[in-house]
């Protein structure tokens, strides 16, 4: 992450600040990544960005598709899947729907679009 991102007085952790940064730099690709272009992209040094890949590979966040180059893994679909299954939509509309419903005095609906319906 750069500079400009951390607020005066924050904690943190700077391998996490680099795993963090890396993950981003492979969400902006569809395709597998060099090592090189992450190192670029991220401003790490390669052996460092190398050795936080590592880690990430054992933990599946990160897959080595070849040797060298690198994509986001299975393990974030599975946690952002978790995440997805414990969002309630009718709860985070709740409110904005009912101060809408406050301003204008109109009934408010909430519908979710499923499939081609």
């Amino acid at each position: 992450m750069a500079e400009a991102d951390k607020s005066p007085g924050k904690t943190s952790i700077q391998v996490i600040e680099r795993m963090m940064t890396l993950l981003d730099a492979l969400a902006q690709h569809a395709d597998p990544v060099s090592l090189k272009e992450l190192s670029l992209a991220t401003g790490l040094h390669p052996s460092t960005a190398h050795r936080i890949l590592n880690d990430m590979v054992a933990c599946r966040f990160v897959d080595r598709s070849d040797p060298g180059s690198y994509r986001l893994g299975m393990r974030l679909l599975e946690l952002g899947n978790l995440v997805k299954a414990r969002l309630s939509v009718r709860d985070a509309a709740l409110a904005p729907m009912r101060a809408l419903h406050r301003v204008t005095g109109q009934t408010v609906n909430l519908s979710v679009r499923q499939g081609d319906e």
